[in-house]
């Protein structure tokens, strides 16, 4: 009775892949690349050929890595993107596999994902979950876009009535020049109390940029640098809060085409 009780939570796989998104305060609201099917899966539509890209991240204190690989692609149909991301060691591990389609209509962008989580503790029986999640977003301007997403619509639940949280997302994009963009963000899990989450982009010769942000409940800090030329993207986040410390991640994508600056 005297023991200091310790409130745990799985890592969820899912929740910070993407370095470029981490850097960004983790945003997730108007992502607008490949890892948007971990994000917000309407960014999918700003995908304009087909990409492969890879991700490591890293916690403090933890020998475990997270390892992510996503594919997404554009077709006359719309747009595609599938991915496997896993976390753990012989303890404990966690793994999902998504798969992912979005359109454009007018000015909106709508995306679905699905998600395969499947959940290993040792001692315990292994267990496997789908959600669902749906995501919009809307370009008001060349300068201005709002986005929403919301994750675990379904109300996915693990065996013995634990269910997955559902995580809703609603923020802004705001690009006042072609080097400079600003993000806004505000997000609510059912597990936790509300986030917002601020971001800034700059961008050097549409090649090198830099970028930091902060979330508020709980606070944290954010930085990362990015590289963009020819075919290959190369992005690096850094994050540092009180709980669990720092972490880092590290992304690399291949694009079957010349990338183009961001519209």
């Amino acid at each position: 009775m005297l023991l200091h009780t310790l409130n745990i939570r799985a890592q969820i796989v899912l929740s910070n892949t993407g370095a470029r998104n981490e850097s960004l305060a983790s945003s997730t609201s108007v992502s607008d690349d490949e890892w948007s099917l971990w994000r917000n899966p309407a960014g999918l539509t700003q995908v304009p050929h087909a990409v492969v890209a890879c991700g490591v991240r890293r916690i403090q204190g933890l020998s475990a890595f997270t390892r992510s690989v996503v594919f997404a692609t554009a077709t006359k149909f719309g747009s595609l993107g599938a991915g496997m991301s896993a976390f753990g060691d012989e303890l404990y591990n966690e793994q999902a596999a998504s798969l992912a389609f979005a359109n454009e209509l007018g000015l909106a962008s709508l995306g679905i994902r699905a998600d395969v989580v499947q959940l290993r503790i040792d001692g315990s029986n292994t267990k496997r979950v789908v959600g669902i999640s749906i995501g919009t977003i809307a370009k008001i301007s060349p300068q201005l876009s709002l986005g929403a997403c919301a994750r675990n619509v379904n109300l996915p639940a693990w065996s013995h009535g634990q269910p997955l949280p559902v995580v809703l997302n609603a923020g802004l994009l705001f690009r006042p020049s072609e080097t400079l963009v600003f993000m806004a963000e505000a997000e609510k899990n059912t597990d936790l109390d509300p986030t917002l989450k601020a971001a800034m982009e700059y961008s050097l010769q549409r090649k090198f940029f830099v970028r930091t942000g902060f979330n508020l409940f709980p606070n944290a800090a954010f930085g990362g640098l990015g590289f963009r030329a020819w075919r290959f993207a190369f992005d690096y986040a850094l994050r540092f809060g009180y709980k669990p410390g720092y972490s880092q991640q590290l992304s690399i994508a291949i694009h079957a085409g010349t990338i183009k600056p961001r519209r």
